[in-house]
């Protein structure tokens, strides 16, 4: 199969394939087929210039660099997903990326050189660790390039903008490639998930090309679409917000035009970069219209591009299905303010074998041993929820879960069980119900009778799980003190399949409920979290 018959035949398959939210970063290809794919372009910010090591010269200590805001205790928090254990830049495997050739994984130095990093940086880490399938990056971007010459879309009449074309022949190249690109692709195929747009510095250098700037990009975005065979492609504009708040004049006129395009557009939206300007004292560099070689800048476009993009992919989803059932008792969100349902009434940002869990009158329950699980990772957060056994019940909520499909050594449950039935009143303390299991016995049984519903709590903050039932709190676990695969700090032993130590597990992962082990169903309602 030729690249050209390659790419029509995976865009065919791709038009039939649903979005799939939230999973973890893998050592090899992370998630599920088809691969979400994402182009990034634009000009020199699109690029990227945010200097990742502070520069010799710097007279600020390093401001403005990546590694600054790593290290800064007031910024280090927002950063620590990017550097590992031993503070090594992090590679997200299950996040690939092309750049005009340089391409692997996920990491910094994938800016305009090796020692900066785009808006494709924290994009990347923002959508990798929300997208349940592997993630495909392509960026093709250039120094110094307008909508109105370079990138000049067929709509706008006149000659097609060279960077246009080039562009749009990289997208197919790569993607007719995936096994020479990616040699851990499998094969699966690919969706065309988002489009994302940072440029406007040289159409603002001249009125002409401001003036028509809006007309080109609502063109632009419609004729991508249309080459890609994606009429509803999401489409992410980061404005050309330099100088902050105060940018005026045509630098003012193209942020006001681009957000005017993504409005007429549809399934699009423009991110004001604005308030993202620092001034050059605690910048790298005097650089305006490059950032000033600011690392955070970049970073924070990144974000807000990512998470927009989110939004605008789960806008598409629910266009896209039928009306969804209503939530329970009517409602869409808990009333208690900051909280969310875990899952959705329609169990669409929800991962789980067809046909198993369902919602019926506002309880959820399974049909089978089998889990489900969240599609978005979550660190700390606080769980409540109710639930209700039958006789011989033995289930559990499953937090910091880092592999789904081997999830008993790579997770820790809290375990819910019928402490009435005497094979479960007879089992070891740490077999009971609302004790972390395997490891931590509950201070004390507080389980209503089959049939009766009990309200949970679990809250999760760095390494510290509490856990209160019924309005007791039973269980305090630090994991840090869970240094043994084999033995519990009290010198109890550990199930032999319990084979990690709590103490190593990754702090971020899914949330999952156990299905209708051992026989016996489980029920759950009300179930509702806060980040």
């Amino acid at each position: 199969m030729t690249p050209k018959t390659t790419w029509i035949a995976c865009v065919l398959a791709a038009a039939v394939v649903a979005f799939g939210l939230a999973g973890p970063a893998r050592a090899v290809q992370g998630g599920k087929s088809p691969v979400q794919v994402f182009i990034l372009a634009g000009q020199s910010n699109m690029e990227g210039h945010g200097e990742i090591m502070p520069r010799p010269d710097s007279a600020n200590g390093g401001k403005g660099s990546l590694q600054y805001l790593v290290k800064d205790p007031a910024t280090a928090a927002q950063y620590r997903h990017i550097i590992d254990a031993s503070g090594n830049w992090v590679v997200r495997n299950d996040v690939w990326i092309w750049y005009l050739g340089r391409k692997g994984g996920l990491t910094t130095g994938y800016g305009a050189n090796g020692g900066t990093i785009g808006p494709e940086f924290q994009f990347g880490h923002v959508v990798g660790g929300s997208i349940d399938n592997q993630v495909l990056i392509i960026k093709t971007a250039w120094g110094g390039k307008s909508i109105q010459k370079d990138f000049r879309p067929p709509s706008s009449g006149g000659e097609v903008g060279p960077y246009y074309k080039e562009m749009i022949q990289h997208i197919k190249d790569v993607l007719g490639n995936l096994r020479a690109n990616f040699p851990d692709y499998d094969g699966g195929g690919f969706q065309l998930a988002g489009f994302g747009w940072h440029q406007g510095w040289n159409d603002g250098c001249s009125g002409e090309a401001t003036a028509e700037y809006e007309k080109n990009m609502i063109n632009f975005i419609r004729d991508v679409r249309k080459e890609l065979k994606v009429k509803d492609l999401p489409f992410v504009i980061a404005s050309s917000g330099f100088g902050g708040q105060g940018c005026s004049g045509r630098r003012l006129d193209i942020c006001k035009a681009q957000a005017a395009a993504a409005k007429a557009a549809g399934m699009a939206y423009c991110v004001d970069t604005r308030d993202f300007f620092r001034a050059p004292d605690v910048s790298p560099a005097n650089q305006g219209y490059h950032w000033n070689r600011n690392a955070e800048t970049h970073f924070l476009i990144g974000d807000s591009m990512g998470k927009t993009m989110l939004k605008l992919m789960k806008a598409r989803l629910a266009k896209a299905k039928p009306a969804a059932k209503p939530a329970p008792a009517g409602k869409t969100k808990p009333e208690d303010k900051g909280w969310d349902f875990l899952f959705e009434y329609d169990l669409s940002n929800a991962s789980y074998p067809k046909g198993v869990w369902s919602y019926k009158g506002g309880v959820l329950t399974a049909t089978k041993d089998k889990n489900i699980w969240t599609r978005k990772l979550y660190t700390d957060f606080i769980l409540d929820l109710e639930f209700k056994t039958a006789p011989g019940t033995n289930s559990g909520v499953i937090v910091h879960c880092s592999d789904a499909n081997n999830w008993i050594p790579n997770s820790v449950e809290v375990q819910i069980a019928d402490d009435f039935a005497e094979r479960w009143a007879k089992a070891d303390k740490t077999w009971q119900c609302a004790a972390i299991f395997g490891h931590l016995a509950p201070t004390k049984s507080m389980v209503k009778k089959p049939g009766e519903w009990n309200r949970m709590t679990v809250t999760c903050k760095g390494k510290m799980i509490n856990v209160t039932l019924n309005g007791e709190e039973v269980a305090v676990m630090d994991m840090s003190k869970w240094t043994s695969a084999k033995k519990n700090p009290n010198g109890s032993d550990i199930p032999r399949w319990l084979s990690k130590p709590k103490a190593k597990l990754p702090l971020k992962g899914r949330i999952g409920f156990q299905g209708k082990h051992a026989g016996a169903p489980i029920y759950f309602r009300n179930i509702k979290i806060k980040e």
